[in-house]
């Protein structure tokens, strides 16, 4: 295993979870002036003078016009330190037009300016550091603190290895195939098929996707069915390159992103247990070594988090693997390890109003 403190500096990376580190404070500040026809409101961050991002955060940015007529999105300019940050991604939705700042290094002394119509509104701003308490991660001690998110432990503690097989077996038409397009990945091939139930433990789903795994890979070999919740489901996706050769015998292929979800359908109305969604992920290291934001290539928050404060997960070691866990009081737990090929993220989200 390589120099743990070289890994995490130059390859833990994740594709965004910006779900992940969601910021909780509630805080919207609101500008306006006399002098402009437009009034801007910036969600969740804390400050009024002087506004402070948090790093590895996105925060969203209103802009709207004073007499509630129609405003796009094109029409709105920003400056800021783009060394930091990047507006991430925008959209024109009930007379506003909406923007994403993803922060992704600290920063200070800094100041943000939003023009419309001629006119602007400006604000100083630092990013500062991530706050994991007041985004309601805890500090765990051991494994077995993870108790509370049964499924989640159980599902770190059962990873093993799958060695790709040969001869290959082929997909068959138990696999549904799409074609999809993504900013991170470009254009890539999709298999994927319902899991059910093992037949000799009903309590985890079946691992009989594994032959048709195209690489060798980590797995779960425990994912609970979750069958307190009748109205809920278990896929797994197969991402591959474009046109890559599936057939039987076919050679071993890495896969772009092997994933486990499962999720609750109408989670308000069906749910009856309090996990509402898990899910298991694998995508190859240089593949997500940065994600794509607005027009460029920025780190991800995981990959921010895990090189600024590796001293908030905890580390489990579990064989070769040394697996980083955050936690949170309420709302579920993530992981996430690596191997020389391929990193890897999972997690549940708990909903404890359905217990």
């Amino acid at each position: 295993m390589k120099n743990i403190a070289k890994i995490l500096i130059c390859i833990i990376i994740l594709t965004s979870c910006l779900s992940l580190v969601g910021c909780s404070i509630n805080f919207q500040p609101i500008w306006f002036s006399a002098n402009t026809e437009f009034s801007v409101t910036v969600y969740g961050v804390s400050g009024w003078d002087v506004l402070d991002f948090q790093v590895a955060d996105s925060y969203r940015i209103a802009v709207k016009k004073m007499d509630g007529s129609d405003i796009y999105c094109d029409d709105v300019k920003f400056d800021y330190n783009s060394e930091s940050g990047v507006i991430s991604s925008s959209y024109d939705s009930r007379n506003n037009a909406y923007f994403y700042f993803y922060c992704y290094e600290l920063s200070s002394g800094d100041k943000l300016s939003i023009t419309y119509g001629g006119k602007t509104i400006e604000v100083d701003y630092n990013i500062i550091d991530f706050d994991f308490e007041a985004h309601d991660y805890v500090a765990i001690d051991s494994i077995d603190d993870l108790d509370k998110y049964s499924e989640v432990k159980e599902m770190i503690l059962s990873i093993k290895y799958h060695e790709f097989e040969e001869p290959f077996i082929g997909f068959d038409d138990t696999w549904n195939f799409d074609r999809y397009d993504s900013a991170s990945l470009g254009s890539h091939d999709v298999y994927s098929r319902y899991c059910e139930a093992d037949e000799n433990d009903p309590n985890y789903i079946s691992t009989s996707y594994l032959p048709y795994l195209t690489d060798s890979i980590y797995y779960p070999s425990k994912f609970d069915t979750v069958s307190e919740n009748p109205v809920s489901g278990t896929d797994v996706y197969i991402y591959l390159p474009l046109d890559s050769a599936v057939g039987e015998g076919a050679s071993k292929v890495k896969m772009e992103r092997f994933s486990l979800y499962y999720s609750v359908c109408d989670p308000c109305c069906t749910a009856r247990y309090p996990l509402t969604s898990m899910s298991f992920s694998a995508e190859p290291i240089e593949l997500v070594q940065t994600i794509t934001k607005g027009n460029g290539e920025y780190p991800s928050s995981i990959s921010i988090l895990l090189e600024k404060y590796p001293e908030k997960f905890f580390k489990y070691q579990l064989g070769e693997l040394t697996i980083y866990i955050l936690c949170e009081k309420e709302e579920g737990a993530s992981a996430y390890f690596f191997d020389e090929t391929y990193f890897y993220s999972l997690g549940g989200y708990y909903n404890q109003e359905y217990k």
